[in-house]
């Protein structure tokens, strides 16, 4: 009777071990794999002045290199 008891706790523990390896299997693989939605706040842009080109948020009106003004520029990456 006692045998069949810690076989069931041995199982139990392999059953929890268990899927918390798959939780962190499944977030690692969403993590590299997952799509990545750009937020809707920022935008890629290039600077005409400077050439400068990458991330800034819809609300910069300004080169964070040159600080000279982007201007109304639609994205440039897609």
């Amino acid at each position: 009777m006692m045998d069949q008891f810690i076989f069931s706790k041995d199982i139990l523990w392999y059953l929890i071990l268990g899927v918390i390896g798959l939780f962190v299997i499944w977030t690692v693989l969403k993590g590299i794999f997952g799509k990545k939605e750009d937020p809707k706040h920022f935008q890629a842009v290039r600077c005409r002045n400077c050439g400068w080109q990458g991330r800034v948020s819809s609300y910069a009106g300004r080169c964070p290199k040159c600080r000279q003004p982007l201007g109304d520029q639609k994205s440039i990456f897609k």
